[in-house]
């Protein structure tokens, strides 16, 4: 019997690595349907093979429509791959760029829309239920900061957008919006004087960070360091019981505090490893000078970048003074320090006056 697929086979599927190795991601994961499961392994047994959609059909319980309707949809969806996540990658949201690319993934293996009941709910009952989601709670007198799926609904039933929606709709169409109103992120606001300076010194550091491996390969070390402060020395008052059968590990509950340590790591950015680090009770620029000495060491000689922020203790006559004995110039760093000193005298010190009354005391 002549082979259906003879002499027209369709070319061997070649996928895109960024897509192939997302639907491999994809298709180990416990969370992926069953129908997902069955596409991706058709697709993932057609990769670099001659297309037989007859034979693989066979292999894989399928007929054979079912495997040439997933190639064709696969190869379609290949080429676009790239400014489909683009697209996707630059649209707001909380997701991650893993978790986008698998959002797309599930979209292309995905069953296209066919007729059957009608929607619950309408686009205008949607976009008035995330409208609100977008509004503090405050607005509408409920004494919470933060909405829950519970509170929306009954919100929203309130409001008679949607008179019987339930809790569990209301957090489906918050998912799908990619909204988590329950949650929050603390955010420092940057105190930017100069735009420009701003951007330029923004644009210098990322620079450092992405070109990290050539210059490690030039002898140049790229160090990013700072402090972490209010560490906790705690010891728990009993010995903590090891895990048997049937219990795990139990740690005492109770706890004698030692006071508070803080850490200082400089991180090696093209290594990934924390060459140096100080442990103490302070962070004083004595601290933070004395570590950028430790880690420098005996390679005075090799070329050293530190990127830190504006802290005083990072910017301190005491690190300078060091930098400079490193380096050999502390001679030159007095003589300009002095002609500094005296220029600052006679040009810009003035009397300082304190404005500042206080505000009155209350009981």
């Amino acid at each position: 019997m002549k082979n259906p697929d003879e002499g027209r086979a369709p070319p061997p599927l070649e996928l895109n690595s960024d897509f192939h190795e997302t639907i491999v991601r994809l298709h180990g994961r416990e969370s992926t349907s069953k129908s997902e499961l069955r596409r991706m392994k058709i697709v993932l047994s057609m990769l670099r093979k001659p297309a037989h959609f007859s034979g693989l059909a066979d292999q894989l319980g399928h007929d054979r429509e079912t495997v040439s309707c997933w190639y064709r949809r696969t190869l379609a969806a290949n080429a676009p791959w790239p400014e489909m996540v683009e697209n996707a990658l630059n649209e707001p949201g909380h997701a991650g760029t893993s978790l986008r690319k698998e959002r797309l993934v599930r979209e292309i293996f995905a069953d296209k829309p066919r007729s059957g009941a009608p929607c619950s709910y309408s686009i205008e009952q949607y976009t008035r239920l995330v409208a609100l989601a977008l509004k503090p709670p405050s607005e509408y007198a409920r004494p919470i900061t933060h909405w829950t799926a519970r509170e929306l609904a009954d919100e929203i039933r309130i409001q008679g957008i949607a008179p019987e929606i339930s809790p569990r709709q209301v957090q489906r169409f918050l998912d799908q919006a990619d909204l988590q109103p329950h949650r929050s992120e603390y955010w420092l606001n940057p105190k930017i004087d100069n735009q420009a300076e701003y951007e330029r010194q923004v644009s210098e550091i990322c620079g450092l960070y992405s070109h990290a491996s050539e210059l490690h390969d030039a002898g140049t070390h790229l160090i990013s360091t700072d402090e972490k402060t209010g560490i906790q020395a705690l010891e728990r008052v009993a010995p903590t019981k090891p895990m048997i059968a049937g219990h795990p590990e139990k740690i005492e509950f109770e706890y004698m505090r030692h006071g508070t340590l803080s850490l200082i790591p400089s991180f090696e950015v093209a290594t990934g490893k924390i060459v140096r680090h100080h442990i103490g009770e302070t962070r004083n620029e004595q601290d933070f000078a004395e570590h950028i000495a430790s880690t420098i060491g005996d390679r005075r000689k090799d070329q050293w970048i530190f990127i830190s922020d504006q802290l005083n203790t990072h910017m301190s006559e005491t690190l300078v003074r060091m930098v400079a004995e490193l380096t050999g110039h502390e001679g030159d760093l007095g003589d300009k320090m002095e002609m500094f000193s005296s220029y600052f005298n006679r040009t810009m010190a003035k009397p300082y006056r304190w404005t500042y009354k206080g505000l009155p005391l209350t009981a």
